[in-house]
């Protein structure tokens, strides 16, 4: 059998977590305050 190259390093890590944030930054900061917002005027 061949030797399975590794993709579970740092470097990908720290890339694909940049990836996500900058794709998904809003919508996580809008999930993260509408709990706390007493003047939500809709639910998440």
């Amino acid at each position: 059998m061949a030797k399975r190259r590794s993709v579970d390093t740092k470097e990908n890590y720290g890339k694909a977590i940049k990836i996500f944030f900058d794709n998904y930054n809003k919508d996580l900061q809008k999930l993260l305050i509408a709990p706390f917002d007493i003047n939500l005027e809709y639910s998440v």
